[in-house]
Order: structure tokens, then C-alpha cells, then sequence
């Protein structure tokens, strides 16, 4: 099986980062108002195509069935600025603009982020 990678990154991508970080590295205050954060989909039965999944690198890797209507998956979303760490988020479903609008309002919060 041919595992799938992530484009490496351009020149101009690494060139774009340095200046972002260079620019910032004068910040001290300003950091209290920045949040991070990320969302990551698990899949149940293995890979759908599109994304990766979980397994042990020290082990060898197990093949899957794939189900017709598919094996499920999970999503989570969790924060993290200077105030703190938001509580993780599961998702129901889809997440689009309202969904992450409500999942903004009930977790960051948290961190005293609103």
C-alpha cells in the first residue's frame, strides 16, 4: 500500500513563515488575545481517502474493511491561549460557519477567550 504524503513546502511557503514569526517575535501583551486551534477527524474502520489515521508506527499496520456505508468517526476540537485550555469538543456531524460559531460560544470560555 502506497502511503499518501503532505506537499512538501515551498520556498516561498517556508520564506512566508519566517516573516510572520519575525514580525510577531516582538509581541508580549498581544499574546494574551491570541487563541489556537485545530479540529481533527478520526476514522473508525481506517483511512477514507482523504485523511489519515491513527495506528502504532512501532507496529505493522493492519488492513481494514471498509463498511458500505461507512465505519463512522469522531471529531474534536479543542483551544489553547494564554488564559489557558478550552475543554475538548466533540462534533456532531458536519461542521460548518453556525456549528463553529456555537462550538466557539460553549468552549473558549473556557479560557476567557469571549
Amino acid at each position: 500500500m502506497k502511503k499518501k504524503h503532505s506537499p512538501a513546502l515551498t520556498t516561498a511557503h517556508k520564506d512566508l513563515r519566517l516573516s510572520w514569526t519575525k514580525d510577531h517575535m516582538i509581541w508580549n501583551n498581544e499574546w494574551h488575545k491570541v487563541v489556537w486551534s485545530d479540529e481533527k477527524k478520526f476514522n473508525l474502520d481506517g483511512p477514507d481517502g482523504f485523511s489519515y489515521y491513527w495506528h502504532d508506527l512501532r507496529k505493522e499496520e493492519e488492513i481494514f474493511s471498509t463498511r458500505p456505508l461507512g465505519g463512522g468517526s469522531v471529531m474534536i476540537w479543542a483551544s489553547f491561549g494564554w488564559g489557558g485550555k478550552s475543554s475538548i469538543c466533540f462534533v456532531d456531524g458536519r461542521m460548518n460557519a453556525k456549528g463553529y460559531q456555537e462550538v466557539l460560544k460553549k468552549h473558549l470560555i473556557d479560557i476567557g477567550s469571549c
